[in-house]
Order: structure tokens, then C-alpha cells, then sequence
């Protein structure tokens, strides 16, 4: 999740960059959802915007970069 006030943000996780053309207004998130691989802003889907890069955060130690605006939640996925 990265809340609003934004403008092209990203986030990189493991080396992978996830970024996203556009503003997100203030009181407002943009979800990037890697697991279903969609991004929207509240109900909106902005995947247009995106760069369509998904990458699963692994167990152990994975170095993540982004701003003080961004919440990582983790899932639990067994295959």
C-alpha cells in the first residue's frame, strides 16, 4: 500500500521495482496486490498506470527500499 499524497512512486523489493505513473491524492492508497496481480486505487483499477512488475516477498531476509508512505503486509502462501 502507498498512501497519498504521491506522485510516480515505487518501491523496490528485492531488486524488483514496482512503480507507478500518477498522483495519488492525499487520503487516498494505491494497493499493489502481488498475489492476485492487480493495482487499484479504492475500487478503481489503475494497472495502466503500473509497470506490471510482481514480485513475491520471500522468507528470510529481503532487502526492500521505499518511502515512509508505504506498508508491506505479508501473506502466508504454501504451494
Amino acid at each position: 500500500e502507498i498512501a497519498g499524497a504521491a506522485t510516480n512512486p515505487s518501491v523496490t523489493i528485492g531488486g524488483v521495482i514496482l512503480s507507478y505513473t500518477g498522483t495519488i491524492a492525499a487520503g487516498q492508497k494505491l494497493i499493489i496486490d502481488t498475489g492476485t496481480q492487480t493495482v487499484k486505487i479504492g475500487s478503481v483499477n489503475v494497472i495502466d498506470k503500473y509497470n506490471k512488475a510482481f514480485t513475491l516477498l520471500q522468507s528470510g531476509s529481503v532487502n526492500v527500499t521505499a518511502e515512509n508512505n508505504v506498508t508491506i503486509k505479508w501473506r502466508d502462501y504454501w504451494i
